[in-house]
């Protein structure tokens, strides 16, 4: 989503404790999920993830659910703007084209 920037550094104001926001389809019952790796750190969260690291973790669902991660919700926007990627083959396979909240100019001819 365009906003995408924009609403996770709303999320984290000054006063909250949270030190990574992160998105959410929180509002999606029947498959709720977070999209790990599309989050906003806060520098003063880098000691906890060296420590996560140092101690053998890999997973960053695991670290964002460790330090209670703020999680922002993506209701409105197409959830199919995030897609998860595991395999290269999985990104070759990725159909290409511009979302559909692109203007016209951006697109290819």
């Amino acid at each position: 989503p365009l906003e995408l920037a924009e609403r996770l550094i709303a999320a984290l104001t000054p006063d909250s404790i949270a030190s990574v926001a992160c998105v959410s389809n929180q509002g999606d019952t029947t498959s709720p999920q977070i999209q790990p790796c599309c989050c906003l750190i806060r520098g003063a969260a880098l000691d906890r993830l060296v420590q996560y690291i140092e101690g053998g973790q890999r997973s960053v669902l695991g670290w964002l659910k460790q330090i209670e991660a703020l999680e922002v919700a993506f209701d409105q926007a197409p959830w199919s703007n995030f897609v998860n990627l595991n395999e290269p083959d999985q990104l070759l396979n990725l159909p290409v084209h511009p979302p559909v909240h692109y203007p016209d100019y951006l697109r290819a001819p």
